[in-house]
C-alpha cells in the first residue's frame, strides 16, 4: 500500500513562499499609534519609578486572535514592536534577559483567564533560548521621534532562535508566553545611575488624542505674570462611538471670564481657508497667537473659579463621525495685560478615532519570586502591537 503525505503538509512550502513575509497584529493597528503602551511591562526596566521595587522575574503572555493573521501560513523568525511615541522622552537601550514559547491556543482571547496554563496550547514550544533556558536580549535605544504621533517603524526586535510556523487555521489564538528572570535599563547623567524604561506600543480599547496646536505662548502672559500653562480635559468621547468632552483651562487670573470657540481648522489643517496662526501684536497683544478658525461662530461664555481654573461644560461628542479633528481656543478678559485686553488660552487638536476593540488579552505576573506562578492578573482586550516577521 502507498503511504500518501497529507494535501496540506505538500503545499505547505508553497504556502509559505506564497504569503506575505509579515503580519501585525492585532489586526488594523499597523497604522495606528495611540496613547496606549504595554502596561505589562514587556520591554520595561526591571525597577519601578522610584527605583526601589523590581518587576521582575515576571511572566507575560499575550494572545492575538489567530483569524486576524490576515494569511493562511507564516513562518516568524522575528518579533517586532515599536516604541508608544506618546511619551516626548528618549528610551535607553536595555539588556533582558528572557525565555519566549509560542502556540497555538483553542481559547479564543475573549476566553483567556488568569490561569497561564489553560490558555496555552497543545503545539507550545520555545522559541527564544533553548532547552528550557532563557538567553539574553539586546534592546536598542528607542529615541523620541517628534512627527505628530505618527506609527513609527518596528524597529525593537527579537530574533527568534527557533522559528515559528503560524498556521491561521490551527487554534483561536496565538499565545506568546515571556519569561523574564533578568532586565538591566539604566543610563547616567553626570555621576548618578537612573533606571529607564522602554515602553512598548500597545492596542487597547479605541481612544482619541489630543495634541498641541500651534505652540504653548509661555511669553503671552496676563497681568499676574502667569500664562496658561496647564490643561485638564476627558478623551473618553473621542471616537465614532461619540461620548463626553470638556477641557479645563489652569493657571488664570482668579474669576475672570472669557469666551471660548471651537473650530474645524488649526496651525496644520491643510488646506486652510486662512493662514493660521493670528498674530495679535498689531491687536496689541504681543507675543500672543489666535490658532483657531473663526468659521463657525459658535462661541461660549465662561468663568474662572478663585483658583484660576476655567472650564468647558461638558458635551457630547455625537457618534458617527468619522476620523476627524476639531479645534479649542479661549479669550481670557485681562485688561491690565495688553492694549487688546484679551490673552489667548493653550489651543488644542482633539483627533476623533475609529472605535475599534482589539482582539487581544494579557496576562502578566510580576515579581513571581517562586516562578513559574500558577495565575497572573489580565488586561482584557490589551496587548502590546506586535509585528510577526518571516
Amino acid at each position: 500500500m502507498k503511504a500518501y503525505l497529507p494535501l496540506f503538509a505538500l503545499a505547505l512550502p508553497a504556502l509559505l513562499c506564497a504569503q506575505s513575509t509579515y503580519s501585525v497584529l492585532p489586526k488594523g493597528f499597523e497604522k495606528i499609534q495611540d496613547t496606549n503602551n504595554d502596561q505589562s511591562y514587556l520591554g520595561r526596566g526591571g525597577m519601578n519609578y522610584n527605583g526601589t521595587t523590581s518587576y521582575v522575574p515576571m511572566h507575560i503572555q499575550t494572545g492575538y486572535a489567530l483569524a486576524d493573521l490576515g494569511q493562511v501560513v507564516l513562518k516568524a523568525k522575528t518579533l517586532s514592536y515599536r516604541r508608544n511615541n506618546y511619551y516626548g522622552n528618549n528610551m535607553y537601550k536595555s539588556t533582558q534577559t528572557l525565555a519566549i514559547y509560542m502556540s497555538h491556543s483553542a481559547v479564543a482571547t475573549t476566553a483567556y483567564t488568569t490561569t497561564f496554563a489553560s490558555n496555552e496550547g497543545k503545539t507550545r514550544t520555545q522559541v527564544f533560548g533553548t532547552g528550557g533556558k532563557p538567553a539574553v536580549l539586546n534592546w536598542p535605544a528607542a529615541p523620541y521621534v517628534n512627527n505628530g504621533q505618527k506609527p513609527l517603524p518596528f524597529a525593537l526586535k527579537i530574533p527568534l532562535t527557533s522559528p515559528y510556523v503560524i498556521i491561521s487555521s490551527g487554534g483561536k489564538s496565538l499565545c506568546i508566553d515571556f519569561s523574564v528572570t533578568k532586565h538591566i535599563s539604566t543610563y547616567q547623567s553626570g555621576a548618578n545611575t537612573y533606571n529607564a524604561n522602554l515602553f512598548l506600543d500597545a492596542a487597547g480599547q479605541a481612544q482619541g488624542n489630543r495634541i498641541t496646536n500651534g505652540t504653548i505662548a509661555s511669553k503671552c502672559k496676563f497681568s499676574t505674570g502667569k500664562y496658561n500653562s496647564s490643561l485638564g480635559y476627558t478623551r473618553s468621547g473621542l471616537t465614532t462611538l461619540g461620548g463626553p468632552w470638556y477641557v479645563r483651562y489652569g493657571n488664570l487670573p482668579a474669576n475672570s471670564i472669557g469666551v471660548a470657540t471651537l473650530s474645524g481648522f488649526g496651525v496644520k489643517t491643510n488646506p486652510n481657508p486662512f493662514k493660521l496662526p493670528i498674530d495679535l501684536t498689531a491687536a496689541g497683544a504681543p507675543n500672543c497667537f489666535w490658532n483657531v478658525g473663526l468659521e463657525t461662530g459658535f462661541w461660549v461664555a465662561l468663568k474662572a473659579s478663585a483658583s484660576g481654573s476655567m472650564s468647558w461644560p461638558t458635551l457630547t461628542i455625537p457618534s458617527g463621525l468619522a476620523p476627524s479633528s476639531f479645534y479649542d481656543q479661549c479669550l481670557v478678559l485681562d485688561s491690565k495685560a495688553n492694549k487688546f485686553g484679551f490673552v489667548p488660552t493653550w489651543s488644542s487638536e482633539w483627533q476623533i478615532a475609529q472605535a475599534m476593540t482589539p482582539k487581544c488579552v494579557t496576562v502578566y505576573k510580576h515579581q513571581d519570586t517562586t516562578p513559574p506562578a500558577k495565575t497572573g492578573a489580565m488586561r482584557t482586550v490589551f496587548a502590546a502591537i506586535i509585528r510577526l516577521d518571516g
